[in-house]
């Protein structure tokens, strides 16, 4: 569920063959993918997509400066991107030559992918540090461990398919992976937010009309939802 409507599980399956389809078309085994959309229903239906096609992803938050996204996807070695129209998510000269762009209005419907059967250690995605302390660091994680984290949440918590999960962070950040994959792996609802396109107040009255049962955010944010509406988060 995002600003666009609803997404079903038949439809996100269709949409993560898609993107595996066209991921093992541009990409060899073991390279990443670079991911670089705004927050809605095409981020989860990539990230599926690289997984099913045994690549590591690399989210990209949109909003940084050309130069920080040039080199993470310099440094992370990705050779294709997934991104919106030209021009419309990322700026030409944020993307390397040689990297292939998968642009989402050129993907194809549906195409068979490559065979290539991921395993436990094979990688699942690549996360980068803020820079806050130096250069930016690239934390690379497999397929296991992923698992492992989701499952440890979704225990400590009792997500089932009647829960329905907020998503505040931005996908490039660990945060936002227990939200997106608890939701998902458990058959939940995941309610996907832009704070920066849509503001505190509506995303504040979002989760509210979207009857959101599980919210995870950092404090600050947490504050400014309330202040936002001048209501108490429920």
């Amino acid at each position: 569920m995002d600003a666009g409507g609803v997404l079903d599980y038949a439809g996100l399956a269709v949409a993560a063959e898609r993107y595996a389809a066209a991921i093992s078309a541009a990409v060899a085994a073991d390279q990443p993918v670079a991911i670089c959309l705004p927050t809605d229903r095409e981020v989860p239906s990539a990230m599926l997509g690289a997984l099913l096609a045994g690549r590591p992803y690399v989210t990209l938050d949109p909003a940084l400066p050309a130069g920080h996204l040039r080199r993470t996807i310099e440094h992370s070695g990705a050779k294709a991107i997934i991104c919106g129209p030209q021009d419309a998510i990322i700026p030409p000269d944020a993307v390397p030559p040689g990297v292939v762009r998968l642009e989402l209005d050129q993907m194809p419907s549906l195409m068979e992918r490559r065979a290539v059967p991921p395993g436990p250690e094979t990688a699942a995605y690549v996360l980068y540090t803020s820079g806050s302390t130096g250069v930016p660091k690239g934390v690379w994680q497999d397929q296991r461990g992923l698992i492992h984290d989701v499952l440890q949440y979704s225990e400590a918590i009792a997500i089932t398919p009647a829960d329905r999960l907020s998503l505040l962070y931005a996908p490039s950040v660990n945060g936002a992976l227990r939200d997106i994959f608890g939701a998902l792996l458990n058959g939940a609802v995941l309610c996907m937010s832009d704070l920066r396109r849509e503001g505190f107040a509506k995303v504040r009255d979002d989760l509210e009309r979207r009857r959101v049962t599980v919210l995870h955010a950092m404090p600050p944010v947490l504050r400014s939802l309330t202040r936002a509406s001048g209501k108490t988060i429920a």
